[in-house]
C-alpha cells in the first residue's frame, strides 16, 4: 500500500505541517522545522510505516490544545488585563472578540506575526488610550470605527505609536494619501499601520509586516 509525506506550509515559516498518507489516507500528523522538510520527504517506506513513528505523531496531533484563561494570570496581571478588557469592551466589541484581540495583540498565541517580539506581554490601559488617541488623528474617531478597526487587526493595540506615525508618513509620502483617501486606505488595510520593513523585491521572510503589500 503506498505511504508517503507531504509537507505543507503552517501558520510559522519556520515550521511546515507534515501528514504521514497510507492509501490516500492521513494517518498522522505534525509539525516540522522546514530544514528537515526534505530529509521527512525521503524516509523509507519501512521507517514511515513503524508504528512507534505513527503513534507519536498521533498522540502529539490529538493532544488537547492550551487554552488561555484570565482566572490562570497572577493577580496583578489579571486586574491589568481585565482593565484593559472593560476598555476595549466599553467601545462595543463583545467579550469573546475583546479576549481573541488581546491574545494576539500582546503575544499570548502564535508568534507568526510578533515574531517574538511580543511574548505574553501584560497590556497596560495607557497603551490602548495613546492607540486610540492617535486614531482620532488620523479621523478614526467614534468608538464604533475604532472597535472596527481593532476587530479586523487585533495587533493593532500592540503597535507603538511611533511605528504607526512613521508608516502613515511614508504611506503619505509614497501614495500622495491624504485626508480620506488615508482614512479610507488606513480603514481597508491596517496592517500598512504595523509595517517593519520594506523588502523591495527581496523577500525578507516577514511578510505579514512588509510594506510591499501596500
Amino acid at each position: 500500500m503506498m505511504q508517503r509525506v507531504v509537507c505543507q506550509p503552517d501558520s510559522t515559516l519556520t515550521d511546515l505541517g507534515a501528514k504521514i498518507i497510507v492509501g490516500g489516507k492521513i494517518k498522522a500528523q505534525f509539525k516540522v522545522h522546514r530544514s528537515h522538510a526534505s530529509l521527512i520527504n525521503n524516509l523509507p517506506r519501512k521507517v514511515l510505516a513503524s508504528p512507534t513513528l505513527q503513534r507519536g505523531c498521533l498522540q502529539r496531533c490529538s493532544a488537547a490544545p492550551q487554552t488561555f484563561s484570565v482566572s490562570d494570570l497572577p493577580p496583578e496581571t489579571a486586574a491589568a488585563w481585565q482593565e484593559v478588557a472593560t476598555r476595549l469592551e466599553n467601545l462595543g466589541l463583545t467579550p469573546p472578540q475583546t479576549e481573541k484581540c488581546m491574545i494576539k495583540a500582546f503575544g499570548w498565541d502564535s508568534q507568526g506575526y510578533w515574531r517574538h517580539e511580543k511574548e505574553k506581554e501584560i497590556p497596560q490601559v495607557d497603551q490602548i488610550d495613546d492607540v486610540l488617541n492617535f486614531l482620532i488623528t488620523i479621523s478614526i474617531a467614534t468608538e464604533e470605527e475604532q472597535a472596527e478597526l481593532i476587530a479586523k487587526f487585533p495587533e493593532l493595540i500592540g503597535l507603538k505609536v511611533e511605528l504607526m506615525e512613521a508608516n502613515v508618513a511614508k504611506l503619505q509620502k509614497a501614495f500622495f494619501l491624504k485626508a480620506s483617501a488615508l482614512t479610507g486606505m488606513i480603514k481597508r488595510k491596517p496592517r500598512a499601520l504595523g509595517v517593519i520593513v520594506d523588502c523591495e523585491g527581496s523577500c525578507e521572510g516577514m511578510c505579514t509586516r512588509c510594506f510591499a503589500h501596500f
